[in-house]
């Protein structure tokens, strides 16, 4: 089927196979990723996008994991928001709207990586695109139901204690009469 591609663009569409992303494409959907992608590896520890930058492209995990972190002012090494694992895809948000990129992503371990840029995708078939955006969708609304599920958690999670009211202290509680208790 494959036979007039070159040996390397046949290899690609037979891994691809195995990939979770790839399960609905048909061997052509395949035949014309392979030809419009880039495949890339990283060693682990290296920051494959930084948070803020402009995103044209988006990336599918081949191998190996990667790191969603954070930054924040307080904490130079960012906060860990997830692990994705092999056959998901991310930086397809900020192809998709446009904005800046939300979080670093970092190779958790070496990486081999697939990557697509707008242009690329812009060009294949309609039929190609619908397929692309399709799983788009159900991952954005797999993660959405997961933080959705996350945030249930943390609201059902014991309360802090409650802070004192005006005229009561951690140390010296109001007095009945409604007089403030003195330490002296």
């Amino acid at each position: 089927m494959f036979d007039h591609l070159p040996a390397e663009v046949r290899k690609k569409i037979q891994f691809m196979m195995t990939i979770p992303f790839f399960q609905e494409f048909t061997p052509s959907d395949l035949s014309e990723t392979a030809l419009m992608s880039v495949w890339l590896k990283f060693a682990a520890g290296t920051i494959i996008i930084q948070e803020g930058e402009i995103g044209s492209s988006f990336w599918i995990i081949l191998r190996g994991s990667v790191k969603v972190v954070k930054r924040v002012l307080n904490n130079p090494e960012g906060i860990l928001l997830s692990v994705i694992p092999c056959g998901e895809c991310f930086g397809e948000m900020s192809m998709i709207s446009g904005q800046p990129r939300t979080a670093d992503i970092m190779a958790n371990e070496d990486v081999m990586l697939f990557k697509i840029d707008d242009h690329g995708l812009k060009k294949a078939r309609e039929g190609l695109q619908l397929k692309f955006f399709k799983r788009f969708s159900q991952i954005l609304v797999n993660r959405l139901t997961q933080t959705m599920a996350t945030l249930s958690q943390l609201q059902q999670a014991p309360k802090p204690p409650k802070a004192p009211s005006s005229g009561e202290s951690k140390y010296y509680p109001k007095a009945k009469d409604d007089k403030i208790s003195q330490p002296f």
